[in-house]
């Protein structure tokens, strides 16, 4: 289901925003955030609701890293109709200045210590964050607040940085959440926003 659904968010389509995409509607409802999403059915959070537990469903499952698919609207953004970004990386050397100080040499190993110039600058090259205008197909980014893993400031800067662009970004974050959305209310909701999102931007 996960290769389906990535499937679905790489049919070629030229880029399309909305009309109203520079326009920020910011609303705050007990321990959620949103930004630029429409009213989610009631009926669709009801259905959800009738299920103990919805994590891992496919609407869920396009892809395991939210970095990868930033770089990948970036890399293919003349391919890539839609995307969304959950809890991803948008500037290595910004995740790991701000990540938690016990996991930082962990992820250095991984992703390069942006403390030696030269990884600092191949940072710089690939950032999602640097190379915002090429992300011209319609974002949903999703964070935890208090996530200690990859910052919340990661979403923030790459939402800022495509909507400086011009870019159609949805914006929705939990502040009881962490890294990805354990609390089923929580998660129902986001499933629920992610259909109406590719319904919006895949099948209409």
């Amino acid at each position: 289901m996960r290769t389906t659904l990535l499937a679905l968010a790489l049919l070629s389509s030229a880029p399309v925003f909305a009309a109203d995409a520079a326009k920020v509607e910011r609303i705050e409802s007990g321990n959620r955030v949103s930004e630029n999403l429409p009213a989610i059915p009631g009926e669709l959070l009801e259905r959800l609701n009738q299920y103990q537990n919805t994590r891992g469903a496919s609407f869920q499952g396009w892809i395991d890293n939210g970095s990868m698919l930033i770089a990948s609207m970036v890399d293919y953004h003349n391919r890539i109709r839609a995307g969304i970004d959950v809890v991803g990386i948008s500037h290595f050397t910004s995740f790991l200045t701000n990540t938690e100080s016990y996991r930082r040499d962990l992820r250095r190993a991984e992703y390069g210590d942006e403390r030696i110039p030269e990884m600092r600058a191949f940072h710089e090259k690939i950032a999602p964050l640097n190379n915002a205008k090429s992300i011209t197909s319609p974002l949903f980014v999703a964070q935890g607040f208090n996530d200690p893993r990859v910052p919340y400031t990661e979403a923030e800067q790459i939402v800022k940085a495509v909507r400086g662009n011009g870019g159609d970004v949805w914006y929705l974050m939990f502040k009881d959440e962490g890294h990805g959305f354990a609390k089923k209310a929580n998660n129902d909701y986001f499933g629920a926003a992610s259909m109406v999102f590719w319904q919006k931007y895949l099948l209409e």
